[in-house]
């Protein structure tokens, strides 16, 4: 409706227009009555008429097609760092991008909670991996090891590692995480062991969800608050019909 009545009052624009412009030629005399007689006749302005009506309406029909799509920078286009929301969509990630996380879990344990675990989805659908962890604008660099059957990374970086904090990881780090890539059937072994049944109980495995679950060692010094996590991730395989399976190289993503 709204275009329908744009389209409408510049077709009476256009007509008042044209008839204003008749009579002032009119006024001119034999030679300006002449001229509004062959180029601005009834035909000539139910033509103009017509042509600004659909011309009106097609520009908008255009427009609204157009924008669909909504504003670019909308949340449609994902998250870039990890946030809390009580609601929230399963986020698609395709090719290699740099992405955020929906916090699922939250919760502190330990002496005076010193330790605060918290696990983050990044995608609701399997994905090939992660080539690393951001931590505010810091790319992470870890050292690996197996704690309670699971692949532990521990940030090795000297802007999370302080040494005389007596309740940091190996190496004085502050901060250690493992990765689920969305295939897991069982839930993580070490927030099971950090936070126990009651809180990560077997049937927490967030299936067909990729996720990381961290821990963060409370640090006056070097880290007093969370930093802005983000990830740059390898999404979920693509089918390539001519091997008639999903892809799993680079190159074929």
């Amino acid at each position: 409706m709204e275009a329908i009545k744009k389209a409408i009052i510049a077709t009476v624009v256009v007509v008042a227009v044209m008839y204003g412009a008749s009579a002032l030629l009119g006024l001119l005399g034999e030679a300006g009555a002449a001229a509004a007689a062959k180029y601005l006749t009834g035909k000539a302005i139910l033509t103009a008429a017509a042509v600004t009506f659909t011309g009106s309406l097609a520009s908008s029909a255009m427009g609204a097609v157009f924008n669909q799509g909504g504003n670019p920078n909308n949340a449609n286009l994902g998250t870039k760092t990890t946030s809390r929301q009580a609601i929230a969509p399963r986020q698609i990630v395709y090719g290699t991008c740099r992405v955020g996380g929906v916090i699922a879990h939250i919760e502190t344990t330990g002496t005076n909670n010193h330790k605060l675990c918290i696990i983050s989805v990044v995608s609701g659908h399997p994905i090939a991996g992660f080539n690393s962890v951001r931590l505010g604008d810091t790319t992470c660099t870890t050292a690996s090891s197996t704690v309670s059957g699971e692949t532990v990374f521990r940030v090795t970086n000297s802007d999370f590692v302080n040494s005389d904090n007596e309740n940091a990881f190996t190496g004085g780090s502050l901060v250690r995480f493992t990765f689920h890539d969305g295939t897991q059937t069982a839930r993580d072994g070490l927030a099971a062991a950090t936070l126990g049944n009651t809180s990560i109980p077997t049937t927490h495995k967030y299936i067909d969800c990729a996720y990381f679950y961290f821990e963060f060692i409370f640090d006056a010094e070097a880290m007093s608050s969370i930093p802005p996590i983000s990830y740059v991730l390898k999404g979920k395989n693509v089918f390539d019909p001519r091997t008639n399976a999903a892809a799993t190289t680079d190159l074929q993503r």
